[in-house]
């Protein structure tokens, strides 16, 4: 699967991916990824998992906090983790 970066706070380490089908939120576990990065590999609900960023062309832990947000919720998230 595939999913670009649309927010993230390194100082939490949260990323907000965007996916076919909706929005994922994940805790980046290590590795390194920034707003526009493109990740693949497999998006696990509640699991942590490797993908690739092939943006840096390195891997990335991720952990799978909510799957399908929708951009509303999206929105209301970004809002809050900018606070």
């Amino acid at each position: 699967m595939r999913g670009v970066v649309r927010f993230y706070n390194p100082d939490l380490q949260v990323a907000l991916i965007e996916r076919d089908n909706g929005l994922t939120l994940g805790s980046i576990e290590s590795g390194h990824c920034a707003v526009n990065d493109v990740l693949l590999g497999h998006f696990r609900d509640e699991r942590s998992g490797r993908v690739r960023n092939t943006s840096t062309d390195s891997d990335v832990r991720l952990r799978v906090e909510a799957e399908a947000i929708t951009p509303e919720e999206g929105n209301e998230l970004v809002t809050l983790l900018r606070c």
